[in-house]
């Protein structure tokens, strides 16, 4: 290879890095798309769907997808999932997983979806239902980024600190390649919480919290407590709706605001058109906040 033709090689690297790198407002590393409620409802039924799926998250300018873990045996149509997952993952999209609903791991560890839950705190065999159901999803869909919770709430509530400690220690370097992230439980206050009082700090790579009690002030002192620590944050669960107290205010604008370093853009599947891929405009409102102009 002539000089002059690798320099050019090269700068055509550079110059993609770069643009990968600064595609997002604030350059944030992430923006991920999340689909988890079209295969808790079953709503991607046909392949052309599955592929109209991916072709639309490429139009919403997204880098990775998030992807719901389901107790043992109960994901609700298992051939589509494995097909859209496949289609993600030929595409080069990074899969972050973490488990179906509200009190997600819970609901693992209940061995259900629906229904009323049981009961897990100081419970090893639920601990271990939980633990194992990771560990098995994971080996069949590598995943960039897993969590064993979703919106389960502070130490205390429906795990104890001690099982909190145990399923984050027992799933590190557990779960075929996948980086733990963490704690993604409901509202800032609660993720601040386990921040300060589990042995989490040892085992994630990214701090990541929803915040859906529109605890804006709260950010700061989340973000504090994750660089103290060199993680960088996410909101784990963002959208652009109205707060109820505060018409003016979004959680995607203060996420932005504050300068986290990726989102996890819930429900943002529903904006894509499952007949072509184009974005309806509620999703381009989105996207002119995300992405640079």
């Amino acid at each position: 290879m002539k000089k002059t033709t690798l320099t050019f090689f090269v700068l055509m690297i550079s110059m993609a890095v770069s643009a990968q790198t600064t595609i997002y407002t604030n350059d944030m590393d992430y923006v991920i798309g999340d689909v988890k409620q079209a295969f808790i409802q079953n709503r991607i039924t046909t392949k052309t769907q599955a592929q109209y799926l991916i072709k639309g998250l490429k139009n919403l300018g997204v880098n990775g997808i998030r992807l719901p873990i389901f107790a043992e045996g109960l994901t609700p149509n298992k051939t589509m999932f494995d097909y859209f997952y496949n289609l993600a993952v030929a595409e080069g999209f990074p899969i972050f997983a973490n488990p179906a609903q509200g009190e997600g791991g819970h609901r693992i560890a209940c061995e259900m979806l629906k229904g009323k839950l049981c009961k897990v705190k100081d419970d090893p065999s639920k601990t271990a239902i939980l633990i194992n159901r990771i560990k098995s999803f994971a080996n069949e869909y590598a995943c960039k980024w897993i969590n064993p919770f979703n919106e389960d709430g502070a130490p205390g509530a429906t795990w104890s600190l001690a099982q909190m400690n145990t399923i984050y220690d027992t799933l590190k370097d557990n779960v075929n390649g996948a980086e733990l992230i963490g704690p993604c439980v409901w509202g800032i206050p609660a993720s601040i919480r386990v921040m300060n009082e589990t042995s989490i700090k040892k085992n994630i790579t990214v701090a990541s919290t929803h915040n859906l009690g529109y605890h804006h002030k709260l950010w700061s002192d989340f973000i504090a407590l994750a660089k103290a620590n060199n993680f960088p944050v996410w909101d784990s669960e963002v959208n652009h709706n109205i707060s109820e107290s505060n018409s003016r205010e979004t959680r995607l604008e203060k996420a932005v605001a504050a300068k986290v370093d990726g989102l996890v853009m819930y429900n943002i599947w529903n904006t894509i058109n499952l007949t072509n891929g184009s974005i309806n405009n509620k999703g381009k409102v989105m996207m002119a906040i995300y992405l640079k102009e």
